[in-house]
């Protein structure tokens, strides 16, 4: 469309990453279309921009209780969450580099929906969330503005959210799989499953773990992990075993000779 005479478009870019493994391979490619939001003037194309974020001393009480009562820890991710909140404003943007229309280079794009970049986008997002929550039954809590209560006769599930991450436990598995389930029909949700802690050990008994983090959370103490590299090889041998020489490494003229351990 022909931009409107007073208005003024923003620039864009195109942003490429690689998303990598925890074993550092690549996951992924990932292009994201970015609006410079730079130029934005407050007051003309946005006016406010706070968005809240839960308290990591709201994490350690909801950690608390999943301990003490043993429930499961759920993660879920909004995939781009940004691009979920209702755009009030009117926004002209450049077409994008690449994909301009032939003979048309000089028309502009309206915004119908939020672009990463925009100013106001946290905002826009978290009252998105806000209300989708709140239509669904849940109680939004007094001391944490990210924290939502849901609380039934089949039982309660609580959950929070850190800008896109949420953190969800319930009473039984059926609140947790009903709100997963609500949630993944308003937005475009990544189940990440259980919590990290939940499925760490297979030796030591998972309420072990949840004791000990219940104490550091409660007692706002830090966590460490390590590890021990090659732990079974520091073990001693009591009993004579014997064992065939490795291939590639059999002393020559002695093939049929084993090695004791």
């Amino acid at each position: 469309m022909d931009l409107p005479p007073g208005n003024k478009p923003l620039g864009c870019k195109w942003i490429f990453k690689r998303k990598m493994k925890s074993d550092g391979t690549i996951d992924k490619y990932k292009a994201r279309l970015v609006i410079k939001g730079y130029r934005q003037k407050e007051g003309l194309d946005y006016f406010d921009t706070y968005s809240p974020v839960t308290r990591i001393t709201s994490i350690r009480v909801i950690l608390s209780i999943a301990a003490l009562r043993n429930h499961s820890v759920h993660k879920m991710d909004v995939k781009t969450a940004f691009l979920n909140g209702d755009l009030e404003e009117e926004i002209y943007m450049e077409q994008p580099k690449g994909f301009s229309a032939p003979g048309q280079e000089n028309k502009v794009c309206k915004l119908v929906k939020f672009l990463y970049g925009l100013k106001q986008a946290p905002k826009q997002w978290h009252e998105k969330f806000d209300k989708t929550m709140i239509e669904s039954g849940f109680k939004v809590n007094e001391c944490d503005k990210c924290v939502y209560i849901k609380d039934s006769e089949d039982g309660y599930v609580i959950l929070c959210i850190y800008v896109d991450d949420m953190l969800i436990i319930g009473s039984n598995d059926k609140m947790v799989k009903s709100t997963k389930k609500m949630l993944s029909s308003r937005f475009d949700m990544k189940d990440m499953g259980l919590d990290y802690f939940d499925t760490y050990s297979p030796v030591t008994r998972i309420t072990s773990i949840r004791v000990i983090l219940a104490i550091a959370a409660l007692r706002n103490h830090s966590v460490h992990q390590m590890d021990v590299k090659t732990a079974f090889l520091n073990g001693d041998l009591e009993e004579e075993i014997y064992m065939e020489q490795p291939e590639g490494f059999s002393a020559p003229g002695q093939e049929t000779r084993f090695v004791n351990w």
